[in-house]
Protein backbone atom coordinates (compact mmCIF):
# COMPACT_ATOMS: atom_id res chain seq x y z
CA UNK A 1 0.00 0.00 0.00
CA UNK A 2 2.94 2.38 0.84
CA UNK A 3 4.59 2.05 -2.64
CA UNK A 4 1.45 2.60 -4.45
CA UNK A 5 0.96 5.56 -2.58
CA UNK A 6 4.35 6.79 -2.82
CA UNK A 7 4.09 5.81 -6.80
CA UNK A 8 0.93 7.83 -7.53
CA UNK A 9 2.93 10.86 -5.56
CA UNK A 10 5.88 10.40 -7.81
CA UNK A 11 3.64 9.66 -10.46
CA UNK A 12 2.21 13.19 -10.08
CA UNK A 13 5.30 15.36 -9.17
CA UNK A 14 7.11 14.00 -12.35
CA UNK A 15 4.08 14.65 -14.69
CA UNK A 16 3.30 18.14 -13.53
CA UNK A 17 7.70 18.96 -13.63
CA UNK A 18 7.83 17.68 -16.72
CA UNK A 19 4.68 19.21 -18.41
CA UNK A 20 5.69 22.12 -17.01
CA UNK A 21 9.39 22.21 -18.54
CA UNK A 22 7.90 21.13 -21.79
CA UNK A 23 5.62 24.38 -21.78
CA UNK A 24 9.25 26.60 -21.07
CA UNK A 25 10.57 24.41 -24.02
CA UNK A 26 7.95 25.34 -26.26
CA UNK A 27 7.44 28.69 -25.12
CA UNK A 28 11.18 29.56 -25.75
CA UNK A 29 10.86 27.61 -29.50
CA UNK A 30 8.33 29.47 -30.92
CA UNK A 31 8.62 32.83 -29.00
CA UNK A 32 12.73 33.59 -29.97
CA UNK A 33 13.20 34.24 -33.57
CA UNK A 34 17.61 33.64 -33.66
CA UNK A 35 19.42 30.98 -32.42
CA UNK A 36 21.34 32.83 -29.92
CA UNK A 37 18.62 34.10 -27.90
CA UNK A 38 17.02 30.98 -28.09
CA UNK A 39 19.85 29.32 -26.17
CA UNK A 40 20.57 32.32 -23.33
CA UNK A 41 16.66 31.85 -22.85
CA UNK A 42 17.32 28.42 -22.33
CA UNK A 43 20.47 28.47 -20.44
CA UNK A 44 18.43 30.52 -18.20
CA UNK A 45 15.07 29.72 -17.87
CA UNK A 46 15.24 25.23 -18.34
CA UNK A 47 19.00 24.97 -17.78
CA UNK A 48 20.01 22.79 -20.39
CA UNK A 49 23.35 22.05 -18.78
CA UNK A 50 24.27 18.96 -21.11
CA UNK A 51 21.96 19.33 -23.65
CA UNK A 52 22.64 20.24 -27.00
CA UNK A 53 19.46 22.29 -27.93
CA UNK A 54 15.67 23.17 -26.65
CA UNK A 55 14.73 20.34 -28.61
CA UNK A 56 16.54 17.95 -26.99
CA UNK A 57 14.97 19.42 -23.13
CA UNK A 58 11.79 19.15 -24.88
CA UNK A 59 12.27 15.76 -25.84
CA UNK A 60 13.67 14.57 -22.44
CA UNK A 61 10.23 16.14 -20.68
CA UNK A 62 8.27 14.28 -23.11
CA UNK A 63 9.69 11.34 -21.99
CA UNK A 64 9.37 12.13 -18.63
CA UNK A 65 5.61 12.62 -19.05
CA UNK A 66 4.96 8.93 -21.15
CA UNK A 67 7.32 7.81 -17.62
CA UNK A 68 5.18 9.32 -15.15
CA UNK A 69 1.94 7.98 -16.96
CA UNK A 70 3.34 4.67 -17.05
CA UNK A 71 4.15 4.73 -13.69
CA UNK A 72 0.83 6.56 -12.90
CA UNK A 73 -1.03 3.40 -14.82
CA UNK A 74 0.75 0.73 -12.94
CA UNK A 75 0.13 2.33 -9.46
CA UNK A 76 -3.83 2.15 -10.60
CA UNK A 77 -3.44 -1.34 -11.04
CA UNK A 78 -1.74 -2.17 -7.96
CA UNK A 79 -4.45 -0.31 -6.23
CA UNK A 80 -7.28 -1.93 -7.81
CA UNK A 81 -5.49 -5.54 -6.94
CA UNK A 82 -5.07 -4.80 -3.46
CA UNK A 83 -8.81 -3.97 -3.59
CA UNK A 84 -9.87 -7.19 -5.12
Amino acid sequence: MFFTRFGKLIAHLMLWACAFRLATCLFIMFSTIDVESKDAAARRYIGTGGLASVGEAADKAALGIIIAVSLGIFCEISARRQQA
